[in-house]
């Protein structure tokens, strides 16, 4: 992506302005040149406390060196990197982010900015350990007592099988394509219209 960087076009902030997702540019040392409203009123961190900071300045702590130096070797190298952060926002509370970090070459090629965009994710990370979470309790509960079940989520119209109702029907998981009609074939012929 060759590119001079022109913050002060009407039409390049407009754009940035406007894009519902967060938005930061470094110079090639990393320090802080442009963070848009949306990264603003995420991490509560104003346009003005940012500027010429470092993006570590969100880092929460949980994750490790090892990540942050592979993304700084990705995109030194003057290749894109892609992943889930997890941050803190001003007041100290956690959030998730899913980001795409790319740097901005010159005519020669030279790395003289980078540019991420990054998406909050925290509530689908929320709802994936929530229903991990759910699992684990269920079949650790079916486990011992030899029992099986099963869920129904009505919003997004999917059922959800525990482990061990796979194995007591004889059904292998990836093989499940329509939950409903399949665990119809569970029950005797005379109680499926009823079930």
């Amino acid at each position: 992506m060759k590119s001079h960087l022109q913050l002060n076009s009407t039409l390049f902030r407009s754009a940035l302005e406007q894009t519902p997702a967060s938005i930061v540019i470094t110079d090639r040392d990393g320090k802080i040149i442009y963070v848009n409203k949306f990264f603003t009123e995420l991490t509560g961190y104003s346009m003005d406390e940012l500027l010429g900071e470092n993006p570590r300045i969100l880092k929460s702590g949980y994750q490790s060196d090892e990540l942050y130096k592979q993304l700084w070797s990705t995109i030194e190298s003057g290749k894109t990197w892609k992943g889930e952060l997890l941050n803190k926002k001003k007041d100290g509370s956690l959030y998730w982010e899913k980001a795409t970090i790319k740097p901005v070459l010159n005519e020669a090629d030279e790395v003289v900015n980078y540019i991420a965009v990054k998406q909050d994710v925290t509530e689908d990370k929320e709802r994936l350990q929530s229903s991990e979470r759910r699992e684990r309790i269920l079949n650790s509960i079916e486990q011992l007592s030899n029992t099986g079940g099963w869920e129904y989520d009505v919003a997004e119209g999917e059922f959800f099988w525990s482990e061990e109702l796979y194995r007591i029907h004889g059904f292998e998981k990836r093989n499940i394509k329509e939950h409903d009609k399949e665990s119809l074939k569970c029950y005797p012929p005379e109680a499926q219209k009823r079930v």
